[in-house]
């Protein structure tokens, strides 16, 4: 990962969804797999869905999709992850690591969490001597590498390093565990004796439907063929994983990227309140290839194919304002139907 100053000097800068050499992290999902005793009597999500914010107690499951400059599986990036310090940064501390991870969060130094594509963390208990509001949020750290010209101890070693201007084949992301839902998490801490302000308190006891990941769906693709919002009769339905077929030359728009059931009415700490806001999914495109235009949210997104047969992908990534996230590569074919 080579760190860049970015200037206005006559060149045409790359769209920021164009996916080059450089290795990057595309998304990272946090999802409940064993609910603690806290989480006993939540109101039920859909059940295809995945809780994404967590109660002590809970144990969670942590993932992450990382592009490697290339082809290739997170996994070749053979990833570390780490426990960030309760406050302060957290790449310096990397590098100063004070070993396996207990059961608190970390003061000073980050802790060393189990390595693979996914890990599995249980959410620590609350610290009645520490302020409530450092400990809404649990923050992880992922570290990898991109190739075989560096190992990922060497990369934490130079990610480590303040003197280091290029991180080279590393990639480096963060992921945060927000803790709830609100209302049976501030609960929790007026239990144990928390004092907290009173505009904390306006939403205990209320019933409220966890907050829970998004997932990735088909997506419809229309060509334009001169018909406002695309021609429905040529429509193609792209799945995550899948091959769809499009025609040569032509361009395809959509502007549905994420099904209807995951927006959701969530509820987060604000300073010293609680607030109840509806999350629509943000939706981030990525291509290697450059036939691909990202649009702004309002206008969807479009996909200008080229003349001749090819085949390319698109990342999709879902987040949303509650800590949920999914992802899916669509892959296309370009010939004639």
């Amino acid at each position: 990962m080579t760190l860049l100053w970015l200037c206005s000097c006559g060149e045409e800068a790359m769209p920021p969804w164009l996916l080059t050499e450089e290795p990057r992290l595309l998304g990272a999902r946090v999802e409940v797999v064993e609910p603690g005793p806290l989480s006993d009597g939540l109101l039920p999500i859909p059940a295809d869905r995945v809780r994404s914010q967590a109660l002590p107690g809970d144990t969670v499951e942590v993932s992450a999709w990382a592009y490697l400059g290339r082809e290739g599986d997170t996994a070749e990036a053979e990833p570390a992850w780490f426990m960030c310090p309760r406050t302060g940064g957290c790449v310096a501390p990397i590098g100063r690591s004070s070993g396996p991870c207990g059961e608190s969060v970390p003061e000073r130094v980050a802790c060393r969490l189990p390595d693979g594509e996914r890990v599995r963390v249980v959410v620590p208990p609350l610290d009645v001597d520490l302020p409530f509001e450092d400990q809404v949020f649990i923050r992880l750290a992922f570290v990898g590498h991109a190739d075989a010209s560096m190992t990922t101890q060497e990369c934490i070693e130079t990610i480590s390093d303040p003197s280091a201007l290029d991180w080279g084949p590393c990639i480096v992301g963060y992921r945060g565990i927000t803790l709830g839902p609100a209302p049976r998490f501030v609960g929790h801490a007026l239990d144990l004796g928390f004092e907290l302000p009173e505009g904390l308190a306006t939403f205990v006891g209320e019933d409220v439907v966890p907050p829970y990941n998004p997932e990735a769906v088909p997506i419809e693709l229309r060509p334009y063929y001169g018909v406002a919002g695309g021609d429905p009769t040529r429509a193609v339905i792209a799945a995550p994983g899948q091959v769809a077929v499009l025609e040569p030359g032509q361009v395809y728009t959509s502007r549905q990227l994420f099904d209807p059931k995951d927006i959701q009415t969530v509820v987060e700490f604000s300073g010293e309140y609680v607030a109840i806001e509806d999350s629509v999914p943000a939706r981030t495109l990525s291509s290697a290839t450059p036939g691909v235009v990202a649009l702004s949210e309002a206008q969807g997104w479009e996909i200008w194919t080229p003349n001749e047969p090819s085949e390319f992908s698109v990342n999709l990534v879902l987040s949303d304002r509650a800590g949920g996230a999914a992802w899916g590569a669509y892959r296309f074919e370009v010939r004639e139907p």
